[in-house]
């Protein structure tokens, strides 16, 4: 795995650098490893930098597997270019109506890469002020023929609501950047107080570089504590890392405000052992082996392995699950807060919603997931969470 992984960082690193390939010899260029490379990578939405670092290097294989890699570079580039097409209008549509945003993630990130296709996407992140919310759906709907997509079950999304164009490209129209995460949240609630008009009169507002690089911490944070978070966001942080202009004390504030700082410097090692080849250390060879397990958006098993860490065990973790706690109850029930008592009550009733919406199914495979999970993950886990004091 270690040889894969490697030469999957070298690739990359050529691409994203512009750097000729080195330190893959040909001696190891097998079917097998080949396989193996795109089955990683893919894994990872990487295939399309990895295919086309192959194709420069002049190392594609002359096999299935080869037009595996050139049909992902082809595809990335076409999504670029719709979404990116789409992002323009909704810019417009929103400038046009006088409404402030922010655009987020991919939006914002893919000019540090040297081909913005590269940046890959499955959606477009923009930001608006909750209290303008209705006239920007208002806006993207009627001028540019979106289609709101109704909540599930009635449940109105965390911080977005999704928008869908005729052709499916996907708006993320966020009216807020919160991860329900209470010591991140604190801080990006403040997103507003930390972005300046793009151009005097305009209604596009950019990230100072400092909560840029915060933010992205900060959700890569969530999704590492939700099972993994992939190899992406790593390529995102070397990247602005090299590239942008910022104080890195200042993130290293923000971030110990919310207790993620050692997060913050943990992931910035990591990156530079994939991309710089720094040394390795225990802390980054617990954390690659996580990540890189946990495929682009995280494993259910590495999110309950986690759970149980803080639940105190497999038993501790199962209970949790079918004994709320208050304060998650009262989320699901708001009027649960008026009525503590009544939280016997509240109980049952969940318990006959998830009965009630087919939910069965999946509650019980997360039960037998958290039975499955081994041992040695759960200590690895344990380990990372206690050395980053999370």
């Amino acid at each position: 795995m270690r040889n894969i992984t490697e030469a999957m960082m070298r690739l990359i690193k050529s691409q994203i650098c512009e750097l000729p390939v080195d330190g893959i010899s040909r001696d190891v260029l097998s079917d097998e490893f080949y396989e193996k490379l795109y089955n990683l990578s893919k894994g990872h939405d990487m295939a399309h930098i990895v295919g086309s670092a192959l194709s420069a290097g002049g190392l594609s294989p002359k096999s299935e597997i080869g037009s595996k890699f050139e049909k992902q570079t082809l595809m990335s580039i076409f999504r670029y270019e719709r979404l990116n097409y789409e992002y323009g209008l909704i810019c417009k549509a929103l400038e046009d109506s006088k409404i402030a945003y922010i655009p987020l993630k991919g939006s914002v990130i893919k000019k540090y890469y040297p081909k913005l296709w590269m940046r890959t996407s499955c959606d477009i992140d923009i930001l608006v002020k909750n209290d303008e919310l209705n006239e920007a759906v208002a806006a993207v709907c009627d001028r540019l023929g979106y289609k709101k997509e109704e909540p599930k079950d009635g449940i109105e999304k965390f911080h977005d609501v999704s928008l869908y164009s005729d052709t499916g490209v996907h708006l993320e129209l966020h009216f807020n950047i919160l991860e329900d995460m209470e010591n991140v949240d604190a801080l990006l609630s403040k997103v507003w107080e930390y972005s300046l008009p793009e151009k005097e009169g305009g209604y596009k507002y950019v990230q100072t570089n400092e909560y840029l690089m915060f933010h992205h911490i900060a959700h890569m944070y969530y999704h590492f504590v939700h099972g993994g978070c992939g190899v992406k966001p790593f390529v995102d942080l070397y990247l602005l890392l090299e590239k942008a202009e910022f104080s890195d004390e200042t993130v290293i504030e923000m971030c110990g405000r919310c207790g993620i700082e050692k997060f913050y410097e943990a992931a910035k090692k990591l990156s530079r052992v994939w991309f710089d080849g720094e040394e390795r250390t225990e802390l980054t060879e617990k954390l690659e082996y996580y990540i890189l397990t946990g495929g682009l958006y995280g494993t259910e098993a590495n999110a309950i392995a986690i759970k149980q860490v803080k639940s105190g065990g497999k038993m501790g973790y199962a209970l949790s699950r079918i004994w709320l706690p208050y304060s998650k109850l009262s989320e699901l029930y708001p009027s649960l807060r008026k009525q503590k008592w009544l939280l016997p009550f509240y109980q049952i009733r969940r318990w006959f919603a998830v009965l009630m919406r087919g939910r069965l199914k999946h509650s019980v495979k997360e039960l037998k997931t958290n039975s499955a999970v081994t041992n040695d993950n759960a200590k690895n886990i344990e380990d990372i969470l206690s050395i980053l004091e999370l």
